[in-house]
């Protein structure tokens, strides 16, 4: 009802009233006359029109433009026409002393003929420019779709670029504590081979997303940590506190590792006593913050320029995240470093995707 009232109700009284206001200015007969006379063709003439635009006219949108206008000027012509001579019946019946049907429905019939191609020839001038605007509108849309989707592959492969940076960098740094065990104490040295080859068995698959949970990087951390402490012993401590409702949140893979590797390196290897590293996550203010801290001597000033792993986690932060993700660094008794990540870019979703 609603449609009907929009597309045949509301166009016919507009155009009735205005033909019948342009009528009562020209005319000598009373306004309701001029008006009833003004609704009687205008409803009529619609009628028509409405009638071939629901049947006919899905037909002729479907067809080449030059046949498209001609059936839409041919349409007209027609709703003007049978419209008219309907009209011209209604009105000799209300109106028969002021409606003479010879005298003017053929002034009428002409003058609708004269309003069709009027009409027509400006729906046509109207639908070739909407055509070409709606067509360049879509070239353009399509322009920036292929655009983001450049951008969203050039992403992916500079995200797994640095990744598989990562991986090798854990490894040759794994390799040398063995190497370093062999001459010292062979079984140890085999033990720490055990834990390195569970170790890549998990990772194999993890490795090749670019999106894990932060419960399975924990997870390869804690493995990570035990691998070191054989080899400093009781040098090396280390607390994982991490609330179980957070290790379903999806986070870059692998962007804890070089953290503690850090840790590793500034902190275990220049201190003979005892160091403890500490990895915890928490929400807090809509970012899930995971921090990576140590009680060592703290970074040296160089480290911006020397730290691969550092760098590797900033560059990766910026293309998961662009700027809404944040690593901060500082000596406060040690290293401290400190990821925020927006919680809605975290949260593992239930169908599973990854979302850069």
């Amino acid at each position: 009802m609603t449609r009907l009232i929009k597309q045949y109700f509301m166009p016919n009284s507009v155009i009735g009233l205005l033909i019948g206001t342009l009528l009562t200015a020209l005319n000598s007969n009373s306004p309701a006359v001029n008006y009833g006379l003004s609704f009687i063709f205008s409803f009529s003439i619609g009628t028509f029109a409405h009638l071939f635009a629901h049947t006919v006219g899905r037909r002729i949108k479907m067809r080449k433009p030059l046949y498209r206008t001609l059936g839409f000027i041919g349409l007209l012509a027609l709703s003007g026409c049978l419209g008219t001579l309907l009209g011209a019946a209604i009105a000799v019946t209300v109106f028969p002393d002021k409606w003479r049907f010879e005298q003017y429905v053929t002034y009428l019939i002409g003058f609708n003929l004269f309003i069709t191609l009027v009409v027509g020839i400006s729906a046509t001038i109207y639908d070739r420019i909407r055509g070409k605007y709606e067509a360049s509108q879509l070239a353009l849309k399509e322009k920036e779709i292929a655009q983001r989707e450049l951008e969203h592959l050039r992403t992916q492969a500079e995200l797994k670029a640095l990744q598989a940076q990562v991986n090798p960098h854990f490894l040759f740094n794994t390799l040398n504590s063995i190497a370093s065990l062999i001459p010292e104490n062979p079984q140890l040295a085999e033990s720490v081979v055990e834990e390195l080859a569970d170790y890549f068995r998990k990772t194999l698959t993890l490795s090749q997303r670019l999106k894990i949970t932060l419960g399975e990087e924990i997870d390869l951390i804690a493995n990570y940590l035990e691998i070191e402490k054989v080899r400093f012993g009781e040098r090396l401590e280390y607390q994982i506190d991490v609330p179980e409702a957070l290790t379903s949140w999806e986070i870059p893979a692998l962007i804890i590792q070089p953290l503690v590797e850090n840790s590793i390196k500034y902190a275990v290897t220049q201190n003979t006593g005892t160091t403890q590293i500490f990895v915890r996550a928490s929400q807090k203010a809509g970012a899930l913050i995971i921090e990576v801290r140590d009680d060592g001597p703290g970074l040296p000033e160089s480290w911006q320029n020397d730290g691969f792993g550092l760098r590797s986690v900033r560059s990766r932060l910026k293309y998961a995240y662009g700027e809404t993700a944040q690593m901060h660094v500082e000596n406060d008794q040690g290293a401290r470093i400190r990821l925020e990540i927006p919680v809605n870019a975290t949260k593992n979703e239930a169908d599973g995707k990854n979302r850069l």
